[in-house]
């Protein structure tokens, strides 16, 4: 075959090659991308492989496919410039120079606005939001289509990052108005998705809900975005479940536990599982699913977890501790072991939210053990972070725990937030407690409410002392101190008590 035509054929390989790449890249198939360009030796193969690894966050592969590449192109070269920065930053901020590069004169403007959009990306990770919203600004403003979406997005989060969760929430619709115009990103729909579900939750800002649920219905969860879709699933099932509607929310879950995501995040549907069959009334079923979920927190390696994966383990930790279940604080150990701090609000001092939800869980703890006043006072603390970052969600979750342990009524702020979510299993447990305040069951002490929940599941005194760890001795005191403040003297008449009056029972969870 003629020289010519070999290369020219291989010039024909080469173009087919790069599109496909393309393509796969605009659907997060980065796998695919690799395969093809890994050996490409074209400087814009070199460019989209670098990219490519960036959002892998596999920023040595990045710095490696750029090495020793010569660009014809200024625009080309000041790109991959601006990609070595990016790469160099997020792999060793400590000794990478702060973006963004210097770039030459007559740079092209929507070249500088990616530059911008990178320094702003920084800037956001350090906390420095001033600076993160006039770059992320000057990147929108000047960036082609791909820029502008990745600057909207930034912009959402830093509103949010501000507790600006209606800001936010108008910025993530805004990016996906953008990209069902301009421009397709499999990876920026889904975390733009992920943004929005989560905020719509906090907030109960039901409008955005039918456009929430079509977009979610076309995520393909490739493995780059199968944690955002997880999300996703998650909370548009407590979106169903505020809305009132148990099916959808169960068919939600359902979605959310066919994602095959990384541990330990796989874990997260199992344990939002459990907590629905709680709910529901189905204490076997709620324990299956914690079982499934802590079998895949024990196989994982938490030296290697990053801050957001040590928030699965707070999950469990809040969905567990409410039965008594020790593993509830093995699960809190582990959520606080990445910085060694025992202190919840200094092991996540950069970020409320998870901070009070680590409260919470110590809150809980405390209250199943009958330490009262320590888990009024944890919660408390947690309410006041939520309230501090306009979750209105949680601070109804923490607040019904509250009630429950201070024996208290709705307070005025709470039963303004349950207007919002007239149909919501929130409401109906709050109107619950507040029927149950009265009960002669608020005698009974935190442990006391469990044995006499394992009663009326009809389990024996030997039976109920291996659920909860006691001795048999203590479970049949504990009977009889439940006989004489009930005045009742047989399990039989206190489980038609338990019915007649619905007795209390396990504080709930998001």
């Amino acid at each position: 075959m003629p020289a010519s035509l070999r290369r020219r054929l291989e010039a024909r390989d080469s173009e087919a090659d790069f599109a496909i790449a393309q393509q796969s890249w605009a659907e997060a198939r980065y796998d695919d991308v690799v395969n093809r360009l890994r050996a490409a030796p074209e400087p814009r193969s070199r460019l989209l492989l670098a990219r490519t690894y960036l959002r892998r966050h596999e920023y040595r592969l990045a710095l490696d496919a750029l090495r020793g590449v010569r660009f014809d192109d200024a625009d080309d070269t000041a790109i991959a410039a601006i990609l070595r920065a990016a790469a160099a930053e997020r792999g060793d901020s400590a000794r990478a120079p702060r973006l963004p590069p210097e770039l030459p004169p007559g740079t092209n403007r929507k070249v500088r606005a990616a530059a911008d959009y990178h320094a702003a990306l920084s800037d956001w990770s350090r906390g420095e939001l001033d600076a993160a919203a006039k770059g992320a600004e000057r990147a929108v403003q000047a960036g082609d289509a791909e820029i502008k979406a990745l600057g909207t997005e930034l912009q959402a989060w830093i509103e949010f990052s501000r507790g600006h969760n209606g800001a936010a929430l108008r910025k993530f619709v805004d990016v996906l108005d953008l990209l069902a115009r301009d421009y397709k990103d499999e990876f920026v729909r889904s975390s733009t998705l992920q943004g929005a579900a989560f905020i719509a939750v906090e907030t109960f800002d039901f409008e955005v809900v039918p456009r929430l649920i079509a977009e979610a219905a076309t995520l393909q969860p490739t493995a780059p975005i199968a944690r955002a879709c997880l999300s996703v699933r998650l909370n548009l099932a407590s979106l169903h479940a505020l809305l009132g509607d148990d099916a959808l929310c169960y068919a939600a879950l359902l979605g959310a536990r066919a994602i095959v995501a990384p541990a330990p995040f796989s874990a997260a549907a199992d344990i939002a599982l459990a907590g629905f069959f709680r709910r529901r009334g189905s204490p076997d079923a709620a324990a299956l699913h914690l079982d499934m979920a802590y079998k895949r927190l024990e196989g994982f390696d938490w030296s290697k977890a990053d801050l957001e994966a040590h928030v699965i383990p707070l999950l469990f930790a809040v969905e567990a501790s409410p039965s008594g279940d020790p593993r509830a604080g093995r699960a809190l150990t582990k959520a606080l072991s990445h910085t060694g701090k025992r202190d919840p609000l200094l092991a996540f001092e950069h970020d409320n939210r998870a901070g009070a939800m680590a409260l919470l869980a110590r809150g809980r703890i405390e209250a199943a053990r009958g330490n009262t006043p320590n888990a009024s006072a944890d919660i408390e603390k947690a309410i006041a972070l939520w309230q501090a970052c306009g979750d209105r969600y949680m601070t109804c979750i923490a607040s019904l725990d509250l009630m429950r342990i201070g024996r208290t009524g709705m307070t005025p702020g709470l039963t303004s937030l349950l207007r919002k979510v007239p149909r919501s299993w929130l409401k109906a447990e709050a109107d619950r407690l507040v029927a149950a305040s009265k009960s002669p069951f608020l005698q009974l002490s935190a442990a006391e409410q469990r044995v006499l929940e394992k009663i009326c599941e009809g389990l024996t005194s030997r039976q109920i002392a291996k659920k909860l760890g006691r001795s048999p001795s203590t479970i049949r005191n504990q009977t009889i101190s439940i006989f004489r403040k009930l005045d009742v003297s047989t399990r039989s008449g206190l489980v038609a008590l338990a019915k007649k009056q619905d007795g209390p029972r396990a504080p709930l969870t998001r």
